[in-house]
Formats: structure tokens, C-alpha cells, sequence
């Protein structure tokens, strides 16, 4: 019921967004024509052609749209204008696309672009707007009496309905109360308001609150009595609803996998477990460090001997253990920008540290140092984007920190990372800063897609040319 409702909404939705486009194109139509001198008005034929492909646009962009952004009522601010700016780009660049191929010289370029730039505004305020009015206006049309909902063992699950309804996210729906199990033990022998008695007790109630859904968890009962209240409600006509609890239980979201007929539940999303996706990935990684070595190692290697030589004579390489995807170990190449005798290797390199020659300093700051790297992504045991590999004795450390650290090992470690191009790169100093790292390495490992690959390389680009001020 709650899903049906809440895809039809989203139809409902993505439908009133292409009229509200339509209408926008036809009146700026209409204004621009009699703005224009007289005799000079634009052509109205072409412009039906664009209002198509203004709608095909939007009807592509919500068929693609991310399951978890299509719960219209109960997305965030950021959300709200993420589907924004996704509805303004794909319009952009699919009339873009179509005006470049068809070479159209009658359409207004004035008119293009203010149509194109009026469709951002017009997104927004229509995605903060119109779906909790137009689930209103829907439930005032089919729902004449509001469904009385009755839930079985969870008060919690009461009072989040309870919640959910008087904020207008399940418009058409009241609480009656809960039903438990077992007669429970209540403090001062008193019972909360909307306890409704035992699961015996549940023909009774059916009858007497009129009852028309039953919201039951699905991880509290056995399966003999699930059977029983499924066959229950299917013989009073009353709908029933099974509560996947699991995300609460263990105190995380998770995401459900359909794999030969069993659903798997998961903790997290990994796109990188795709092989398609690791066959993308290792092929960019290999074609990336092969062009890297052949071009641009060759001078940075040439850099790096005079730099040793002028200041600091020694190895040209430094080499260390450090952890890989699996928590597998391997020996991470760099450029040498510490003095031979350094002491301590497993203390973290500051911004002012003494270990570090003036030129090696100078390396570090516009990370050449990390060119050598790409013969470990050659190697396979890194990837040009990932998160950053820290030596074991820092991973002891920082998995004390965040219960969750261990999880980035999940992906190949990378050259740059989603957490380096947020401003975490550098020395690791405060506890807040091994919190933040993880956070981003966990969602470049949830969230990954080629894009996001190119984007944080750009950025990364973008910070070998501009060093921000925390990089050592």
C-alpha cells in the first residue's frame, strides 16, 4: 500500500514537473513575441519539437533516478536540490544536444537560454513543493475516510507512524494502537495509551476500531504466527504490512540484493563488487599509470635525483609496508623526501617536521613524491582512486578510533581519494579526523562510479596546481 502510493506520487510528480516545463517554454514563448518588434515574431511550429524533448528529458532523468530519491515526502534539503540539478542538467544537455545536431537557426538563442536558466528555479521550488501537496490532493480525491492502522509488538513502530501521519508524510491513515504478544509488565501497573491488549485479542480490536491495516515486524514472531494473522486479515479484508526491522536491530541501513530467489540483506551498497565495474575500474587504473610512467615518471624521476643530490644524497625510492584491498600487505613506492636517517619511519610526517629536506618538502606539497605509486597500480595492488593506505601500525590505531575503519579495505587503496580532495590529507592529528577520513572512504565505497573516479582526479589536478594549506 505504502509503496504503491508512494510510486504513484512519484509518477504523479515527474507528470505535473513536464506541464509546469511546458507551460514555462509556451509563456516565455508568448512574452518574448511580444517583447519583439512588430513583424519580428519568433516561429511557433519549431517550438513544439523542443516542449517533446523538454518532456523526454524529464521522463528519461526520473526513469534513472536512484530508488532511495524517489520517496518524494521524506527527502532532505540536499536531496531536494540534488534531484534539482539533476533535471536541470539532463534538459540542458539533451537540448543542447538536439540543437547542435539539428543545426536549427530559427530558435531564439535568447530564448534558449533563459528558458534553460528559468528551468533550475522552477525545479526547485516544484520539488520543495508540490509533493506533499499533491499527495493531500490525491488523498482528498480517493480516500474519503482515513485507515485505521493497528501494529503488532512494536510501540516504537507506533509512535513512528504516529510521527510520520501528523507531519503529512502518510496522509489517510490514523493510529489506533499496538497489539503485543505476550501480556507485558507495565510500570506502576499502568498501560501506555496505545496498547490495545495480546495478539489473542486481535479479532476483537480488528472489529471494534475498525481496522483496515495491520503493520507487523517482521523479524518478532514465529512463522506459524504470521501465518495465522496473514490468514486472519486476508479473511476480514484488512491490508497487511510487514516491517523489515532489521536496520534498527542492528543500528545501520542496509540494502536488499535478490540473488536465486533469496533476498540478501546487506549493511552497505558496493558497486566495486560488479566485476563489470572492477573491469572498468582496472582498465582505466592500467591505461592511467601506463601513461603516467611513460611520460611524466621520467621527469619526475630526473626532479627527484637533483633534488636528492643538491640536498639530501640517497635512495632515490622509499619503500614501505603498508595495507591493501583484504587486508593484504604490500611495499607502497615513493619519491624519497626525508632524510636517510629519519628515525622513527612509523611517525607521521608534519607540516614543519624536521625529517623532511627543503626540496622533499617541496615534493610533498605538490604530491610528486606519490608518482612512483603508479607502479603499484601497474602492479595491481592500487588503484589510481581509492582510499589512502596507511602503514599497519597506524591502522591498530585509527580502527580503535572509528568502529567502522576496517571497512575501507573493502576497495584497493588508491593514489587519491574522496577523503584527500574533502581537505583530509596530510597529518592525521585529532580523533574528529580519523572520524571524517573513514566517513568519506565509506561512501566512495558505497557511492562509487566512474564519475565520481574522474571527478576527485580533476579535483586532485586542481590541488597539485593549487596545494591546499594542509598538505606536508
Amino acid at each position: 500500500m505504502l509503496t504503491n502510493r508512494a510510486s504513484g506520487l512519484y509518477r504523479i510528480h515527474a507528470g505535473a514537473q513536464i506541464v509546469l516545463a511546458v507551460a514555462w517554454l509556451v509563456l516565455l514563448h508568448a512574452v518574448l513575441n511580444l517583447a519583439e518588434p512588430w513583424g519580428a515574431k519568433l516561429p511557433g511550429p519549431p517550438y513544439i519539437s523542443y516542449a517533446l524533448i523538454v518532456a523526454a528529458a524529464l521522463v528519461g532523468e526520473a526513469w534513472s533516478r536512484p530508488e532511495r530519491l524517489r520517496w518524494l515526502t521524506e527527502l532532505s534539503r540536499r536531496n531536494r536540490r540534488r534531484i534539482s540539478l539533476r533535471q536541470f542538467v539532463a534538459v540542458a544537455l539533451v537540448l543542447s544536444l538536439f540543437l547542435v545536431s539539428t543545426q536549427d537557426q530559427h530558435i531564439s538563442r535568447r530564448f534558449f537560454a533563459i528558458f534553460i536558466l528559468g528551468c533550475l528555479p522552477l525545479f526547485h521550488i516544484s520539488n520543495y513543493l508540490l509533493p506533499a501537496r499533491l499527495l493531500k490532493m490525491v488523498m482528498r480525491i480517493f480516500e474519503k475516510k482515513k485507515a485505521n492502522i493497528l501494529v503488532l509488538e512494536d510501540r516504537k513502530a507506533v509512535m513512528f507512524f504516529d510521527r510520520r501521519i501528523k507531519s503529512g508524510v502518510y496522509p489517510g491513515m490514523e493510529v489506533s494502537g499496538y497489539l503485543t504478544l505476550r501480556q507485558p509488565e507495565f510500570k506502576n501497573g499502568h498501560a501506555p495509551r496505545h496498547w490495545l491488549g495480546t495478539l489473542n485479542d486481535l479479532e476483537t480490536v480488528a472489529r471494534e476500531h475498525s481496522i483496515k491495516q495491520v503493520v507487523m515486524p517482521s523479524l518478532c514472531f514465529e512463522p506459524r504466527v504470521g501465518r495465522e494473522v496473514r490468514r486472519f486479515c486476508e479473511s476480514q479484508g484488512i491490508r497487511l504490512v510487514l516491517i523489515n526491522d532489521a536496520p534498527r536491530r542492528l543500528g545501520c541501513r542496509l540494502t536488499m540484493t535478490d540473488i536465486g530467489g533469496m533476498e540478501i540483506l546487506s549493511p552497505r551498497s558496493e558497486p566495486l563488487e560488479d566485476p563489470i565495474n572492477q573491469t572498468i575500474k582496472r582498465l582505466a587504473d592500467i591505461v592511467f599509470a601506463i601513461g603516467v610512467l611513460l611520460t611524466v615518471f621520467p621527469l619526475t624521476t630526473l626532479f627527484a635525483l637533483i633534488c636528492h643530490r643538491a640536498q639530501s644524497p640517497g635512495p632515490l625510492f622509499f619503500t614501505q609496508e603498508r595495507t591493501g584491498r583484504g587486508g593484504h600487505k604490500f611495499r607502497i613506492y615513493k619519491y624519497r623526501s626525508l632524510h636517510v636517517d629519519n628515525g622513527d619511519e612509523t611517525k607521521q610526517v608534519s607540516l614543519k617536521d624536521d625529517r623532511v629536506f627543503p626540496l622533499g618538502r617541496l615534493m610533498r606539497k605538490t604530491s610528486i613524491d606519490e608518482i612512483p605509486q603508479f607502479i603499484n597500480v601497474l602492479k595491481g595492488e592500487m588503484s589510481l582512486v581509492g582510499p589512502r593506505p596507511h602503514l599497519p601500525a597506524h591502522d591498530e590505531k585509527f580502527a580503535d578510533i572509528s568502529s567502522s575503519y576496517y571497512v575501507r579495505t573493502f576497495v584497493k587503496p588508491g593514489i587519491t581519494g574522496l577523503a584527500q580532495v574533502k581537505g583530509f590529507r596530510g597529518e592525521t592529528k585529532t580523533r574528529n579526523q580519523v572520524r571524517n577520513r573513514t566517513r568519506w572512504d565509506l561512501i566512495y565505497l558505497e557511492m562509487w562510479s566512474p564519475a565520481m573516479d574522474i571527478w576527485i582526479v580533476i579535483r586532485t589536478a586542481l590541488q597539485v596546481l593549487r596545494p591546499p594549506k594542509g598538505a606536508a
